[in-house]
């Protein structure tokens, strides 16, 4: 008995941190890409700029990672859905994003989950990859986005590249 209180106290206190740990990172994410007369002045609140920033995601969310995917010195935003399109947001410049899917070629619509950005090839643009489904048996393919370097992605994840 002694020993499961203990545990929930240990388990509240990582429950507590993690909370905490997320808060300050949503925080400091929402004032890097916004000005910071959008949100409110303290840190325990805040303010939803999502129609704002014309961040409109009706889907069902997994994942979001961000990333400057057009080397244009703004960082964009790229959410994942389950079993609906994923969004690539890119950052305007004024407090707001564009939905740019369609245009880039990354509207994929597996039960994407984790996503993550990264220079697989080295030259110099973010490539996205994709991990869709969740967990061995689900059936969906991971995904490699190529980064062609003028806006778009090519998927080498079918070519076998």
């Amino acid at each position: 008995m002694i020993r499961s209180i203990k545990l929930q106290n240990r388990n509240n206190k990582k429950r507590k941190l993690y909370n905490k740990s997320f808060l300050f990172l949503l925080f400091f994410l929402l004032n890097f890409i916004c000005n910071r007369d959008v949100l409110s002045q303290t840190a325990t609140t805040f303010t939803d700029v999502t129609s704002i920033a014309l961040v409109n995601n009706s889907s069902r969310g997994m994942g979001a990672a961000w990333g400057d995917y057009d080397n244009d010195g703004l960082i964009d935003l790229y959410v994942s859905n389950y079993k609906d399109e994923n969004i690539l947001y890119k950052n305007t410049g004024n407090d707001t994003f564009s939905d740019i899917t369609d245009f880039a070629n990354v509207g994929n619509t597996g039960a994407s989950t984790d996503i993550a950005w990264g220079d697989y090839n080295n030259d110099g643009f973010l490539d996205l990859f994709l991990v869709n489904g969740l967990g061995p048996g689900y059936g969906d393919k991971k995904v490699l986005y190529k980064n062609s370097g003028d806006g778009t992605f090519e998927n080498i994840a079918e070519k076998g590249e």
